[in-house]
């Protein structure tokens, strides 16, 4: 085959071994595609006749981009080489086969299913919000010679599967350095790249046209020309979210309900809570986000008087702490998906938790599980109540009020006189997913819906839920 030039992390990409899956994990317009298709899958078809691959995208438009790259790149390695437009495929001189298609649901899975390809190629990787389909592709990677086979990917920083990716890939091992993907087991090596890497573009340029699109958003913009995963922190919180602020350590327990002044001795501070006339309290409620095929995802919360937790962290008056969590997710890699627990399942499991905590199962949930259900319960919610959780409607008004709201309290958390947004290291879903959320590329006020969204909706629930806010009174010290 003839050669055509490869950048030179490209050709260094090319000499790694030819047994190991490789994730391309660069930033934008570092010359990822031309790597996947020009490189790795040129290389294979050079050292094996009959080979058979597949390159996958998540869509169709980004899917003509692929298949355009492949008219300018194959013919120019094997001018023999044969496009079929019906079958959306190549055929090479040697045999080879390279088909192309998308993978964007169950159903287009079932038309690869059965397949055996020795190279599975995923463009934008990013694009899914969980792993579910890539995984289930690997299921057609099979070879019946001995020859190695392979499974490629590529994916830029900041889309809906940056929490998976980044889980998976960036944080097992440094760049070019071999490891072993969790899930497959197979040995495998991430590699990265940023635009000033690519000769054939103009990298001011194009760095000005990546400021454009992400005006507002300096941490996507860092994430987009870098391609740093660790610098993402997700488009829509990364510039109010800062962990060392909204991170409190774990509870152990509640704190005590009626939050004692410092002004009052400790009988009068007894009869005053027995009064309870007036006086301020921490309220314990719970916020569902309700799913079966999604995650279902509950927080158990506490609304501050403005006073200190157990973990000794003064919270003021009307904060919220997101003190533990409970979900249904299918796995840490697969947030997008639920194990399908019934309502009666589901409230054992939240009651047996508040149980433990010692507060009541009562609180906020979306007020879709209010809706009728036409059966013998009247709805979700009445089914709930039955099984010994008792839930009002969030009052989530719009989406886009909700969440501006939640990012104004994570902004105020560390704030000695406003109300923040705090939530326990303990509550994973949160951590593994609210601070790497991007925004909607066509609505930039609102969160793009592909991603694991659910835990940002149950802490929104939490925040837009109607509490009555009790006044303090300053109580007359008891004779």
């Amino acid at each position: 085959m003839n050669e055509f030039h490869l950048l030179d992390w490209q050709r260094r990409a090319c000499e790694q071994p030819i047994e190991l899956d490789v994730a391309l994990l660069g930033a934008r317009a570092g010359g990822k595609s031309t790597c996947l298709i020009g490189g790795f899958v040129l290389q294979y078809i050079g050292l094996f006749d009959n080979s058979r691959i597949a390159i996958l995208r998540k869509s169709f438009p980004g899917l003509a981009d692929i298949t355009a790259l492949t008219h300018l790149l194959f013919p120019l390695a094997d001018p023999g080489a044969k496009w079929n437009g019906q079958a959306h495929a190549w055929t090479f001189s040697n045999g080879s086969i390279v088909e192309l298609g998308i993978l964007e649901s169950e159903r287009d899975f079932a038309r690869w299913q059965g397949r055996n390809f020795h190279v599975i190629a995923i463009e934008e990787a990013g694009q899914f919000g969980d792993p579910r389909l890539l995984d289930l592709m690997r299921s057609c990677l099979r070879s019946s010679d001995g020859r190695p086979v392979r499974f490629l990917l590529s994916a830029n920083p900041g889309g809906p599967g940056h929490h998976w990716l980044h889980r998976r890939y960036v944080l097992r091992a440094t760049p070019w350095e071999e490891f072993i993907e969790p899930i497959s087991g197979r040995a495998s090596v991430t590699i990265t790249s940023t635009m000033f890497d690519n000769e054939h573009i103009d990298a001011v340029d194009y760095q000005k046209q990546l400021s454009a699109a992400c005006a507002g958003d300096p941490e996507l913009l860092r994430a987009w020309v870098h391609g740093d995963w660790n610098i993402a922190r997700g488009a829509y919180f990364g510039d109010v979210l800062d962990e060392s602020k909204v991170m409190t350590a774990d509870w152990d327990r509640l704190p005590d309900r009626f939050a004692k002044r410092t002004d009052l001795s400790d009988q009068d501070y007894a009869m005053a809570v027995k009064l309870q006339d007036g006086w301020p309290q921490w309220n314990f409620f719970l916020a569902l986000d309700w799913g079966v095929a999604a995650p279902a995802v509950c927080y158990f919360v506490a609304e501050s008087p403005g006073a200190e937790g157990p973990d000794g962290r003064y919270y003021p008056r009307n904060s919220l702490v997101l003190f533990d969590e409970y979900d249904t997710r299918v796995s840490d890699d697969d947030l997008n998906n639920g194990t399908g627990l019934t309502v009666a399942e589901l409230a054992g499991r939240l009651v047996g938790i508040a149980n433990q905590w010692g507060m009541s199962a009562i609180g906020a949930a979306d007020d879709s599980i209010f809706s009728s259900l036409g059966t013998a319960a009247k709805s979700i919610a009445e089914e709930f109540s039955r099984n010994g959780v008792e839930f009002q409607a969030a009052n989530k008004a719009d989406r886009i009020s909700g969440l501006q709201h939640m990012r104004t309290l994570l902004s105020q958390a560390g704030m000695p006189d406003k109300p923040g947004l705090y939530v326990a290291k303990r509550c994973s879903g949160f951590w593994s997913t609210v601070p790497f959320l991007p925004r909607d590329p066509r609505r930039r006020e609102d969160l793009d819906s592909h991603g694991p969204d659910h835990w940002a909706d149950a802490a929104r629930y939490a925040i837009t839920y109607s509490q009555p806010v009790l006044q303090v009174v300053k109580l007359p010290r008891v004779r």
